[in-house]
């Protein structure tokens, strides 16, 4: 408890302390700061670079025929076809 009443009696000293705490967060926060702004930029220009090879895949023929194949379901006929193939493997 005596050394507790040393440090607290010290008050210039607590001061001194709290200011280098305090300059030494005000460093971390414009480091923090400059990152953050760097990474908003990678995350705009990949961004950017993502857009661009969607738009180049869209106006692929073949792309645009795999899109349509898989949004397209099969016609009625082929998955019943497909389905009772299917039940007479089992049997």
């Amino acid at each position: 408890m005596q050394e507790d009443l040393a440090k607290f009696n010290d008050l210039d000293s607590l001061k001194r302390k709290a200011e280098r705490r305090k300059q030494q967060l005000i460093v971390d926060k414009n480091n923090m700061s400059k990152r953050k702004q760097i990474t908003q930029i990678e995350i705009q220009t990949l961004q950017y670079q993502f857009e661009a090879i969607q738009k180049q895949l869209q106006d692929h023929d073949t792309h645009q025929q795999v899109r349509s194949s898989l949004r397209d379901p099969p016609p009625p006929a082929f998955s019943r076809t497909v389905h009772q193939k299917n039940l007479k493997l089992l049997e």
